[in-house]
């Protein structure tokens, strides 16, 4: 995917928080996103610009027990183009499982490295 921050208004996670970005998802492109909800455990940040038509996400962390947390994502996009776009949806969604699925590996890499 190879994620690149391009601006950001700070370092924290709040509400009200944006920041853009590029990767590639569908083709290269660049989106900007804000943080719309938040809550102890949970934030949703929503696409203000993008190759989506509509994109949120929702970011959960359930704590399973001791030292276990388990990070939740239920994503709701829609691409542009109407049925052009439907057609290509399945891709979409084939690569944002790849996306999540490495920074899942990633995580526990990370994570592991420090306990």
């Amino acid at each position: 995917m190879s994620l690149t921050i391009l601006s950001s208004d700070g370092s924290a996670i709040r509400e009200g928080a944006e920041c853009e970005f590029e990767a590639t998802i569908v083709g290269r492109s660049r989106w900007r996103s804000k943080i719309t909800h938040m809550k102890p455990y949970e934030y949703i940040d929503e696409m203000t610009g993008g190759i989506f038509k509509s994109w949120k996400h929702l970011h959960r962390f359930v704590r399973l027990g001791n030292q276990v947390t388990e990070v939740e994502d239920q994503i709701d996009f829609e691409l542009p183009f109407g049925p052009l776009g439907r057609a290509f949806e399945p891709l979409a969604s084939r690569r944002l499982t790849q996306v999540f699925e490495y920074r899942k590996t990633a995580t526990i890499s990370e994570l592991g490295s420090k306990v």
